[in-house]
């Protein structure tokens, strides 16, 4: 069970159905996709986490493969992925930031 491709999937249909709801706006939905764009700093910090995470076994190598994937080569891959693919690894970044400094303290 790869819990990246998961979460994606998820928040893909949770977006679909805020739409069809009425609850959110396409803009809003677009704006929100170009506030999750990254800098190369934050990039560059997700590929390592991502890396040690696989190594610590906090992510298998399939998960650590779909981030992988979903970073690419570049930060203009990345910053041109869909809403729910730069809200999911958004999320992994920050609850991998929280364990390294929780592992520091």
């Amino acid at each position: 069970m790869n819990r990246i491709l998961l979460g994606v999937e998820r928040m893909r249909v949770q977006v679909a159905k805020r739409l069809s709801d009425g609850l959110t706006t396409q803009e809003q939905v677009d704006k929100c996709c170009q506030d999750l764009d990254m800098g190369l700093d934050e990039y560059c910090k997700l590929q390592e986490m991502k890396s040690i995470a696989c190594m610590d076994g906090t992510l298998t190598l399939d998960e650590a493969n779909t981030v992988y994937g979903y970073l690419g080569e570049t930060l203009e891959h990345f910053n041109s992925q869909p809403v729910e693919v730069k809200a999911v690894c958004t999320k992994l970044c920050a609850e991998l930031l929280s364990r390294r400094i929780a592992a520091l303290a």
